[in-house]
């Protein structure tokens, strides 16, 4: 009861004062506040009386209980019944004293009332204090949650998957990095063979169209051509997107006084067939040196015969400075017994065999 009158008139917790300033003006003014201050005093040493007389009811519970144990080993039931009604009686007379201390409470109480405090206010209170006990008790039922689930999360991470994230992890990021390194490195050794590639494939384009050059010089007979050549269109667009080696679209084309022009579409049927020749001349001397044998099939089709001569006598010196070599065999297949003879006329080529039908 104390603790709810001094709730009432002190300051709340808040900074807020309990009752406006006129009625604490008036309430001075009045000498409320010393009979508020003897009310007090009068109900400390009530509650004080009510407290001793509380223990002295318990000291009396005790003894009763202690007479009733005694009571027991008695014979007597007079006695023990004679014991009892003391007691009640004593009892009877504790509760009246309580309700005499209750009555003066309760007078406190209204006097209390009777000073104008605002009923209201003290009601107010009581809803927040309980409805901060309310949001108390949420927080409380949340905070258990978290831990039940921080709790399942524990258990969780105890299993062997997950325990072992952090060196699998490790494992599985020095893998990806030796991956990296090494795509790097094959990168690097890729590159490094496409530029060898294409630098190898530009010497031999180089040292074959040195050869056909020689060759053309030697056996074409015509003044209109001065020399022939492969050469090839290199893909750009692609070289630039992609790093891949690169394509190449080849061609043949003719040179005269620094014009050169498409070989396909402006020469003659024998031109082609020359150039086709010595092209093939020329791609096995830059590729085929360990390649034995070398045929031609029908070499003089569409060559007039200044240029069937220049092609034979290019062939005896192709055969003349493959003497050397064991393993060199010319193959020729053909119906110009002409071109046949010149042919002949090498000293390193020493027979043919003729092929005809008979009626058999």
């Amino acid at each position: 009861m104390q603790e709810d009158i001094e709730r009432l008139v002190n300051v709340s917790p808040s900074g807020t004062p309990a009752v406006d300033a006129v009625m604490c003006s008036r309430y001075r003014s009045e000498g409320f506040e010393e009979q508020l201050d003897q009310a007090r005093e009068e109900l400390h040493q009530v509650e004080e009386s009510i407290s001793q007389k509380n223990r002295e009811l318990r000291t009396l519970r005790e003894q009763l209980e202690k007479l009733a144990d005694d009571t027991n080993a008695q014979e007597s039931c007079g006695q023990l019944r004679e014991q009892e009604l003391k007691d009640c009686l004593h009892l009877a007379q504790c509760r009246e004293r309580m309700d005499q201390w209750r009555r003066q409470v309760e007078q406190l109480e209204e006097e209390i009332a009777e000073l104008g405090i605002d009923p209201a206010r003290g009601t107010q209170l009581a809803g927040s204090v309980q409805k901060l006990h309310a949001e108390l008790g949420q927080a409380q039922g949340r905070l258990k949650e978290l831990q039940e689930q921080v709790r399942s999360s524990q258990q969780e991470l105890a299993h062997p998957d997950f325990s072992q994230a952090g060196e699998k992890f490790r494992v599985a990021a020095i893998d990806r990095r030796v991956t990296e390194l090494t795509l790097a490195d094959l990168k690097k050794y890729y590159d490094t063979l496409d530029r060898a590639v294409i630098e190898f494939h530009r010497i031999k384009m180089n040292e074959l169209n040195k050869i056909i050059r020689d060759l053309w010089n030697t056996v074409y007979r015509g003044n209109d051509i001065e020399y022939i050549e492969i050469v090839s269109d290199v893909d750009e667009a692609r070289r630039n997107t992609e790093r891949v080696r690169q394509s190449y679209n080849y061609k043949v084309v003719m040179s005269k006084n620094g014009a050169k022009l498409d070989m396909r579409s402006h020469s003659s049927a024998g031109q082609k067939v020359l150039a086709s020749l010595i092209i093939r001349l020329a791609l096995a001397e830059t590729f085929c040196l360990h390649c034995g044998i070398f045929a031609l099939d029908e070499p003089t089709t569409n060559l007039d015969s200044d240029n069937i001569e220049s092609l034979a006598h290019a062939l005896v010196n192709l055969v003349e400075s493959r003497v050397s070599r064991k393993n060199f065999q010319l193959i020729i297949i053909t119906h110009d017994e002409e071109f046949l003879s010149l042919l002949g006329r090498a000293a390193s080529l020493d027979r043919y065999y003729k092929v005809y039908k008979n009626e058999e």
